[in-house]
């Protein structure tokens, strides 16, 4: 075991600040301890009750986690697809080399819809006070 000064007080108040986040995310604390492990590290020690408002709480959050996951992976794959629609025309217009150099843009965007400098359609940042381009 570690040798030397533990405070307390400190001790009382760190385990105090843990039953209040574990109350916070809806665990009922029964017994809480706290110690010091062989390398002189804090060990804190729970046994809490989950009450059913928490249960609910946590697999609503993870069916939503879930859903918003799988928002993402679809969209994800629509830009993919449109990405590569658009190589495959450029390959067959001829003007793969232009984009490859930077002098022409792949995906060619009217930048319609813009929120907060950045093109909701290509993800392009864009000038706020930019006029609306036109392709």
């Amino acid at each position: 075991m570690s040798e030397g000064f533990v405070d307390k007080e400190k001790m009382e108040q760190l385990v105090a600040q843990i039953e209040d986040k574990l109350r916070e995310i809806g665990l009922t604390v029964l017994q809480i301890s706290g110690g010091f492990d062989d390398e002189g590290e804090i060990l804190i020690q729970s046994i809490a009750l989950v009450r059913e408002t928490a249960y609910r709480q946590i697999t609503q959050d993870l069916e939503t986690r879930e859903e918003l996951n799988r928002m993402a992976a679809a969209d994800h794959q629509r830009e993919l697809d449109q990405r590569a629609a658009a190589i495959q025309k450029a390959i067959e217009g001829g003007y793969l080399r232009d984009v490859m150099l930077g002098d022409r843009e792949l995906v060619e965007c009217s930048h319609e819809r813009i929120h907060e400098g950045l093109c909701l359609d290509c993800s392009k940042e864009v000038d706020d006070g930019q006029e609306q381009e036109t392709s």
